[in-house]
């Protein structure tokens, strides 16, 4: 099964976000709010490579600074066998 994580982007004094979603694979989910933390750290410090000037605002004026909030969030699907009455689950 795998986990949609949610994240804000935030930029600056700006009062623009944008919000992105990303499916995630299980095996990966704990290590995200490590990542997202050494992600604005080098934000913070400079150290990112170019990422906050490829994650601009709309209007082309505001860099990225930090991921603001993030989530991760799963979700159980039951499907409904109609033709042999019948119910499974998939994750």
């Amino acid at each position: 099964m795998s986990q949609t994580l949610k994240m804000t982007f935030g930029y600056g004094e700006s009062d623009f976000t944008r919000q992105y979603a990303l499916e995630v694979a299980d095996s990966l989910a704990l290590d995200c709010k490590t990542k997202i933390k050494a992600i604005n750290t080098s934000l913070a410090g400079g150290t990112a490579g170019g990422l906050s000037s490829f994650f601009i605002s709309d209007d082309g004026e505001h860099n990225l600074t930090s991921i603001v909030s993030a989530q991760l969030e799963s979700q159980t699907v039951t499907y409904l066998d109609l033709t042999s009455g019948g119910a499974s689950s998939a994750q």
